[in-house]
């Protein structure tokens, strides 16, 4: 006939477990970390400005009536 555990045994057997869910759940939330870390360090970190003088040395015209219509947005916004 198999014994049936004691209430210690069962809860060393509980506390066992959920410490591997957590470690594994540990280990998933670091790895995450660092493959998001990685996707920032990866981002272009030019400046906003810089990017605005670029696409404006690119196409001036199309930066004209983008701020044109920012402009007009941003008028009508305050007259509300």
């Amino acid at each position: 006939m198999a014994e049936n555990p004691n209430i210690s045994e069962r809860a060393s057997d509980t506390l066992t477990d959920v410490r591997q869910s957590v470690d594994a759940a540990s280990d998933k939330a670091l790895e995450a970390g660092r493959r998001f870390a990685d996707a920032v360090r990866g981002v272009n970190t030019k400046p906003i400005l810089d990017t605005i003088e670029d696409f404006t040395r690119k196409a001036p015209l199309t930066m004209l009536g983008i701020a044109f219509i920012a402009g007009a947005m941003f008028a009508a916004g305050r007259r509300r």
